[in-house]
């Protein structure tokens, strides 16, 4: 694809992005409980948005690896469990566009025209009831920390001030992987009174930093770990011509109260599919 933007110093980083993407994904049954999915990527653009690098675990650096890993795993099957291992992307909630629960959702927002879900490290486990109408239990657990990517500097998202000065530190320290640093949630869910019902708990660190204030625009990152509890709903109504979305979420660090969030979504299916 190519765009082009405006951009105050077109001669430091142009004003025109070309890049491209190759997606190759492969999934092998071992055996009936034994899956392995691999998905990678490779990247190229004109603006160094890749690195010619092969992806790290983490996804640590300011530029996407050239040759990508996106999610790598095992799925091990049981009778009424199923765990999945390795790296995967994580997606809660119920809701559209905006997703309070989505605790585990770092992105790389080099472009924020079209922002990715990055995979992070991880074991996922689903406990399917023996009866319909039971709860559906999901845990997840992540042991290593993978910050949403801001993008390189002086590009047309993180411009430079007209000092040439930053607003956010090049030098950021991120939290070290340790089992207190550890990310982890769990969720119940049900089919109550014709609504799909989830409810939430997770502890994890912000994927994007907070800043404290040092002097005049520079600031210093802070990964803040926080506590949310979450809640979301969805149904069809009018014989599924219409859709409800419901989510909210109580997020708490520790210095307070730190946000809440509550969304209600009403969308037409129709509408969606593009339909008259």
């Amino acid at each position: 694809r190519f765009i082009s933007y405006l951009h105050a110093d077109p001669a430091a980083d142009g004003n025109a992005l070309a890049e491209g993407v190759l997606t190759v994904e492969g999934r092998r049954a071992f055996t009936p409980g034994l899956e392995a999915f691999v998905s990678a990527e490779l990247w190229a653009d004109n603006r160094s948005l890749s690195s010619g690098v092969v992806s790290q675990i983490h996804d640590r650096a300011a530029r996407r690896p050239g040759v990508n890993a996106a999610e790598a795993y095992l799925n091990f099957f049981f009778d009424r469990w199923d765990w999945r291992l390795g790296k995967q992307k994580f997606s809660w909630g119920a809701a559209d566009g905006i997703n309070p629960t989505d605790v585990f959702g770092a992105f790389d927002y080099a472009d924020l025209l079209d922002p990715r879900r990055l995979g992070l490290l991880g074991l996922r486990g689903f406990y399917y009831p023996k009866n319909e109408g039971d709860f559906t239990f999901e845990w997840v657990c992540v042991p290593s920390y993978t910050p949403s990517r801001a993008g390189r500097l002086n590009t047309r998202w993180r411009p430079l001030l007209e000092n040439g000065a930053t607003a956010v530190p090049v030098d950021v320290r991120y939290p070290r992987n340790t089992p207190a640093n550890a990310g982890y949630g769990m969720k119940l869910s049900r089919r109550i009174l014709e609504w799909d019902v989830s409810a939430s708990y997770s502890r994890v660190i912000d994927d994007v930093a907070g800043g404290e204030r040092l002097g005049g625009i520079f600031v210093r990152p802070l990964f803040l770990k926080k506590r949310s509890v979450g809640l979301d709903a969805s149904r069809t109504i009018d014989n599924s011509q219409w859709e409800i979305h419901a989510e909210g979420a109580l997020t708490v660090t520790p210095s307070g109260l730190d946000d809440y969030f509550v969304q209600l979504v009403v969308v037409q299916p129709s509408l969606l599919a593009g339909e008259a």
